[in-house]
């Protein structure tokens, strides 16, 4: 049996991080290039909020202190340790 599932499982996050970035960016066209008569338009503009507010997310987490903590999560799982050394008034040294 091929893996297929392995590459859609390591890539599904990236893969729904881009499209929900490009479909944002493509409500916000619509609004702004497109005439949207009054229901339509307020249901639009909270479409366009809550994914304004989903995009700051996926920026944070990409750009952010997730992504660091990803990369400690994947070092503790993997059992990579770091050495630490940590100097208290240039005298003691205490490893971590």
């Amino acid at each position: 049996m091929r893996n297929g599932n392995g590459w859609l499982k390591a890539n599904t996050g990236p893969l729904l991080a881009i499209i929900t970035v490009t479909g944002t960016l493509a409500l916000f066209g619509v609004a702004f290039f497109l005439k949207v008569d009054g229901a339509n338009e307020k249901i639009l503009f909270m479409v366009i909020g809550a994914l304004s507010s989903i995009i700051t997310t996926v920026i944070s987490y990409y750009f952010g202190s997730s992504e660091g903590s990803a990369a400690k999560n994947e070092m503790l799982r993997e059992g990579r340790r770091t050495r630490i050394t940590m100097r208290r008034g240039g005298k003691d040294e205490i490893d971590i």
